[in-house]
């Protein structure tokens, strides 16, 4: 097994990228409201809001997958989802 410091090298790129990732995509969101947030540029994209909602739900599955205890926030909405058509609301 790796020493700690060796894991944390090994771990640090990674984090690296996540909080780069973070700050490109709330930037991306920055200023839009609601109505945009929930529009779908056509019918075979989707909208803002549920790619908000994946990522967040994508993040904390691999929180959980990596041993972190995490609850995930919007999980009554998200829970049992398949793909857009599968959620009527979403968080502001």
């Amino acid at each position: 097994m790796p020493s700690r410091k060796a894991m944390n090298l090994r771990i640090g790129p990674l984090l690296s990228t996540f909080n780069l990732n973070s700050r490109l995509f709330l930037s991306a969101l920055a200023g839009v409201d609601d109505d945009v947030a929930a529009t779908r540029p056509n019918s075979n994209t989707n909208h803002m809001a549920f790619i908000a909602c994946h990522l967040l739900d994508a993040r904390h599955y691999l929180a959980e997958y990596s041993g972190l205890a995490t609850e995930k926030p919007f999980k009554e909405i998200l829970e049992g989802a398949k793909g857009i058509e599968d959620i009527s609301e979403y968080p502001t």
